[in-house]
This record gives C-alpha cells, sequence and structure tokens, in this order.
C-alpha cells in the first residue's frame, strides 16, 4: 500500500526530526513528500512540507521553514483541516518570533487562537495563547501576554492536560502575573496533570 509507506516514511522522518537526526530525517520526509504527491494526496503532502519546516525551525533556520509552512497550510487548508491550519499557523508564528517579526508572530498565533475557538480544540487553543503570549510579551504588551497566559492556564485545568501547561507557568511570574495563591493551586494542580 503506496499511502501507508508514504506515511510510515514520514512518520519516521518526523521521529528523527524529533530525535535531533536530522541527516537521517530530512531525506526519509522527502520521499514521503514525493509518493504523496504522486499518489495526489493533498493533506500527506501538507504534512510532509510541515514536517520540512519543523525541520529546519529546529536545526535554527526558521527562515528557512517559512515557505514549508505556508505552502503546507495552503494544502491542508483545501483539504479542510481546520486544526492542521491552526497548528501550522502556531508554526508560523514561532519562526516569525524567533526571526524577530514580532507582529507577524502575533498574527498567526491570533489566527490559529480563532480557528481552535471556532473548532472547540481546547488543548490547541490554549498551545496558541501560550505562543501568543510570548509574541504580546517581545511586543511590550504584558498585559495581553498575561492574559493569554491566564486563559491557556485555565483551559489546561479544565481538560486535566498539563504538557501545554507546565509551559505556560514558566512564562508567569508569581505575583505579577497571577496572585500568590492562584500561583499555588496552579502549580500544584498542574503537578498532578498527566503530560
Amino acid at each position: 500500500d503506496r499511502d501507508g509507506v508514504a506515511d510510515a516514511l514520514g512518520l519516521a522522518g518526523a521521529s528523527a526530526g524529533l530525535a535531533g537526526d536530522f541527516a537521517r530525517a530530512e531525506p526519509l520526509v522527502r520521499r514521503s513528500l514525493e509518493l504523496h504527491r504522486e499518489a495526489g494526496d493533498r493533506l500527506g503532502e501538507g504534512r510532509n512540507l510541515n514536517d520540512l519546516g519543523l525541520l529546519h525551525s529546529r536545526q535554527g533556520r526558521p527562515a528557512e521553514a517559512l515557505p514549508f509552512y505556508r505552502q503546507a497550510r495552503d494544502l491542508i487548508a483545501e483539504a479542510g483541516a481546520k486544526d492542521g491550519c491552526a497548528q501550522i499557523s502556531i508554526n508560523l508564528a514561532t519562526a516569525r518570533l524567533k526571526l524577530g517579526d514580532v507582529a507577524g508572530s502575533v498574527e498567526e498565533a491570533e489566527a490559529a487562537c480563532a480557528i481552535y475557538r471556532e473548532t472547540g480544540n481546547r488543548k490547541g487553543l490554549a498551545n496558541a495563547l501560550e505562543v501568543l503570549a510570548r509574541g504580546h510579551r517581545r511586543a511590550g504588551s504584558p498585559e495581553a501576554a498575561r492574559g493569554a497566559l491566564l486563559e491557556a492556564l485555565a483551559l489546561c485545568l479544565a481538560i486535566k492536560d498539563g504538557s501545554v501547561g507546565r509551559t505556560v507557568l514558566e512564562q508567569l511570574e508569581p505575583g505579577v502575573d497571577a496572585p500568590p495563591e492562584s500561583w499555588e493551586v496552579f502549580a500544584e494542580e498542574l503537578m498532578t496533570l498527566r503530560l
């Protein structure tokens, strides 16, 4: 099954990239991309392009990641995968922030938040809000950053998932971004949640 092979290659490449084995990762993802293109699988192609963007970004080359992300988002939007578009907007926001394009980063993160609000994906929204907060902080808008972080934290607690919540907590300052008593409650509750 050609689709199964393409998906397996893409997954192996993405996994190698997460492990930092970029020399192995990129050829696997590119071969998966070729197979998805040959099969006319636009969604698979979009996932592979996003993975190529992630590989470039993880290697400290966010400028090279941007075209991959943009192509991926176009294909995934064409396939109607809204949450996939939102995730790629988060990837774009992160890359643009690394490049110093703070306004562009905030714009991408806000787009991701809007999509996740529409689809009801609370974990995705919490993740997008955390990225949005980083953009607001860099833009010199601490109040906007604080609001995004506290909303993200509330979502993490509501869905009982600490994977994003721990990242949010790292950005909050006790006594500044949240009253000390709520900080203690948030930290205690998050420590009991699954990753």
